[in-house]
């Protein structure tokens, strides 16, 4: 937990764009949300001999028109509008996590660059060259990867929450054998995630030692 939490000090500079990215993600969630409406609205409560009484329903055809043919435009307006707005705010989203990641990787380089300049010259000559030019090039971007992966899992979580809720207020049992299979991906990622771990950081080694045989190969020639 420490390890996660150094890492994502190098964004706390960042915390305006954070509470920014947080509420684009909060209102592309609602939206997200929200964009199964007007297909149900149409089949639910204008296409059908027996509408539901459903208020969200009621309360959406109270703002077009009485027939028919006007309900489906306005409703498939509706549509095209709420897919803009999340569209826009997917955009803005991604705007503002790339300015966050370049700019907690460009701080994390920054300390990295330091600390190699304070070491002292028996430990440069004692450690490859390719393994520092790796960390600074690569491993620096592992906070990047770690506050992506954070807000990736906060939007999941709360779509996650959102729908399991309404499922729930349409059909229990249906919910309960939709959410029957979870244990099974929690089973997999654990398992799967043990095994990717080692090989993960043996794939780094090489790396490193590929970038020290090009560097050594570049010097001499």
């Amino acid at each position: 937990m420490r390890f996660y939490c150094r890492a994502i000090s190098y964004f706390k500079q960042d915390w305006v764009l954070i509470l920014s990215l947080l509420a684009c993600i909060g209102l592309f969630t609602g939206l997200e949300v929200l964009k199964p409406w007007p297909v149900a609205i149409i089949v639910d409560s204008v296409l059908t001999s027996h509408p539901t009484n459903d208020r969200f329903h009621e309360f959406f055809l109270s703002m077009l028109p009485k027939g028919k043919l006007g309900q489906v435009v306005g409703v498939a307006v509706i549509g095209c509008l709420l897919k803009i707005a999340q569209d826009l705010l997917s955009l803005a989203r991604n705007m503002l996590g790339y300015r966050i990641n370049n700019w907690g990787t460009m701080r994390l380089r920054r300390a990295l660059f330091a600390k190699l300049q304070k070491l002292s010259l028996r430990y440069h000559k004692t450690q490859p060259q390719g393994d520092a030019i790796y960390r600074l090039m690569s491993d620096a971007q592992g906070p990047e990867i770690i506050f992506s992966v954070l807000i990736g899992a906060i939007v999941d979580c709360v779509i996650l929450v959102v729908m399991t809720c309404i499922m729930f207020s349409r059909s229990v049992p249906l919910t309960v054998f939709a959410l029957s299979v979870t244990p099974l991906f929690v089973w997999t990622n654990i398992a799967f995630g043990r095994r990717i771990k080692p090989r993960s950081i043996f794939a780094k080694s090489v790396d490193t030692g590929l970038t020290s045989s090009i560097q050594r190969m570049v010097s001499n020639i």
